[in-house]
């Protein structure tokens, strides 16, 4: 998407809930304003938002994720977004490739007790 708002988090978590109708969709995500929070009637009935502290980015799975990819893509210029899009999108790949990488850096044990709790 181009932009961010509480619009576009609706319509993403909209399609997300109608991806699988039968099954609860557990989001763990920061309290940024634009994105929805649980309880919410904009919510999907079949979504659980688990709400992050704020000030702690190092509990935010994404971020553990795009740690990884700030350290190969850091410190470089590129010509242009598309430039960076394509060297982007390999390193997306890999980790696509190999669950289990990825499922190291978010398979922390609180997060497994806190969306099992949150059903």
């Amino acid at each position: 998407m181009a932009t961010v708002s509480l619009e576009c988090d609706r319509l993403y978590l909209e399609n997300l809930a109608a991806s699988d109708r039968e099954c609860v969709h557990a989001l763990i995500r920061d309290r940024t304003g634009f994105h929805i929070r649980d309880g919410e009637v904009s919510l999907p009935s079949n979504s659980r938002i688990i709400g992050l502290p704020p000030y702690n980015p190092e509990l935010n799975p994404c971020k553990q994720l795009w740690n990884q990819i700030k350290h190969r893509l850091g410190n470089r210029i590129f010509q242009s977004i598309e430039a960076l899009r394509k060297a982007t999108v390999p390193i997306l790949q890999s980790l696509w490739n190999i669950a289990h990488a990825v499922l190291s850096l978010l398979g922390r044990p609180w997060l497994h007790a806190q969306a099992n709790a949150s059903w």
